[in-house]
């Protein structure tokens, strides 16, 4: 893949709408139903359209577009006093290790740097009773990136109402690196 093609840039509603939008609700949720499929129950989804749309509206959606086509994405969140998140990284396996991960990761710490934040955090599930290989595998790569590990909090502390999707006990451990201009 060269990825000189690849553009990366906040998505816009004129571009999401109907098909582009169903397939970029069906991209994020394909993406988390295999990298996360022993920590949820069959069928549970990771996001809907009607939120992807209302993300979208508010230029919280950073894609990675080959040849027109959105291959992959991160909801960023401006949560204000300084401080962004991110979250949703979505990259199909298909495209793994091709660097579009980390381009999405600095395009988000831009965009919010540029709207004022100095600090972005970032949440990673993970669970209680047993080490997953693709978290600590995402563990190891957001250190590599700069994201230090913070704090922890039981799952159901954040989200309550989705934790009866859970199979398993979970944690969310957050992240936090300083960010300056440029994305680095």
């Amino acid at each position: 893949m060269d990825l000189s093609k690849l553009t990366i840039e906040l998505l816009s509603v004129e571009e999401v709408h109907g098909d582009t939008l169903t397939d970029l609700e069906e991209l994020i949720n394909s993406v988390y139903a295999v990298a996360e499929a022993e920590f949820w129950v069959t069928g549970y989804k990771r996001t809907n359209a009607e939120a992807l749309l209302k993300a979208v509206q508010n230029s919280e959606v950073i894609g990675a577009k080959w040849k027109g086509d959105i291959i992959a994405c991160v909801h960023l969140i401006v949560e204000g006093d300084g401080v962004a998140k991110f979250g949703m990284l979505s990259v199909p396996p298909k495209y793994e290790g091709n660097g579009i991960g980390g381009k999405l990761v600095k395009a988000a710490e831009r965009y919010a740097f540029d709207s004022g934040c100095r600090k972005m955090k970032l949440e990673l599930l993970t669970s209680k009773e047993w080490e997953h290989d693709g978290k600590q595998q995402l563990h190891e790569w957001y250190t590599r990136l700069g994201y230090v590990f913070i704090k922890q909090f039981l799952f159901e502390e954040v989200a309550p109402l989705e934790v009866q999707h859970l199979r398993t006990t979970c944690f969310f451990n957050i992240y936090e690196k300083e960010i300056a201009h440029g994305g680095h």
